[in-house]
């Protein structure tokens, strides 16, 4: 093409009918990217939320375990003083028999 806007084939087309058609195809390019943009925006905020809700479910997770851990811990200390508590009762008891039985003796 020339620039009379005469092409190989002896054409003549209009001077601003190139310059249209560029301004169009930039046009539909910047339009293109802005919804490649919008979806990506888009794409990152769900995906934001969704790592929200997972740190949030996390720690309700964690602090689940930490209360049964608590709770677990609780109830070992109290078997635990339970146990010392019937030794120590079993003890006295056994102290016990063994003055009835000197005294029984003695008489």
């Amino acid at each position: 093409m020339t620039s009379t806007g005469i092409n190989a084939d002896e054409v003549v087309r209009p001077q601003g009918s190139k310059c249209c058609k560029e301004k169009m195809r930039r046009l539909n390019d910047e339009n293109g990217v802005m919804d490649v943009l919008k979806k990506l925006q888009c794409t990152l905020e769900k995906r934001i939320e969704f790592n929200q809700k997972e740190l949030e479910l996390k720690r309700e997770k964690d602090m689940k375990q930490f209360e049964m851990r608590e709770q677990t811990l609780r109830k070992d200390l109290e078997l635990k003083d339970t146990a010392q508590k019937l030794k120590i009762k079993d003890q006295e008891l056994i102290e016990q028999e063994l003055k009835r039985g000197k005294s029984n003796t003695a008489l």
